[in-house]
């Protein structure tokens, strides 16, 4: 296998071009784990880069998890660490994963939806709400990736319809914009 370096300029590459798509299954098909860490790099990148190491993130671990679920559950581990306000990182490009992540996996999603929209629910208690706008952006971006892939996951609605709700009066507008998509993909 490619050192780190290496496979991170090959998918960086093979994610820049034009046929980028025709690339997902060589990308998915990468042995072990090792492309995981390259692809969450990518996602610091920004735009294009950014959405397309999204993308390609849902199909690996979804191809991880079809191997071996706990494989799986550790990357999404990782994700909520890097969500995590302890974790000294700010999560760019995080949320997005986790929601297509979730949008390519059933099982995945069944058992991490919740954990998703508990970032954008505040209770006042202890709770994982977060408070970087940015990031919820992309929290309530994530739960409409999920609500158009999975739209009848046990669960969803009762959970995301309020957090979305509460998020039609987030202080940043392009969060409340993102919330009100999401409700509709919802059709709350």
């Amino acid at each position: 296998m490619p050192r780190f370096r290496s496979l991170k300029t090959h998918l960086r590459a093979l994610l820049a071009s034009a046929e980028w798509e025709e690339h997902l299954d060589e990308i998915a098909s990468l042995p072990g784990k090792g492309a995981v860490g390259p692809l969450l790099s990518s996602l610091l990148l920004g735009g294009e880069a950014k959405w397309r190491a999204v993308v390609a993130l849902g199909r690996v671990v979804a191809r991880i998890a079809d191997a071996n679920m706990e494989d799986a559950r550790i990357i999404m581990r990782r994700l909520m660490w890097h969500m995590n306000e302890e974790s000294g990182n700010i999560g760019w490009g995080i949320p997005e994963a986790f929601g297509e992540i979730l949008a390519c996996h059933p099982r995945l999603a069944d058992e991490y939806h919740r954990i998703l929209v508990s970032y954008v629910r505040e209770t006042g208690k202890d709770d994982n709400y977060c408070d970087h706008a940015p990031l919820r952006r992309g929290v309530y971006w994530a739960i409409g990736r999920l609500a158009q892939e999975r739209p009848d996951l046990p669960g969803l609605v009762e959970t995301a319809v309020p957090a979305l709700l509460a998020g039609l009066a987030d202080c940043d507008l392009p969060a409340r914009g993102s919330a009100a998509w999401a409700l509709g993909v919802l059709s709350a």
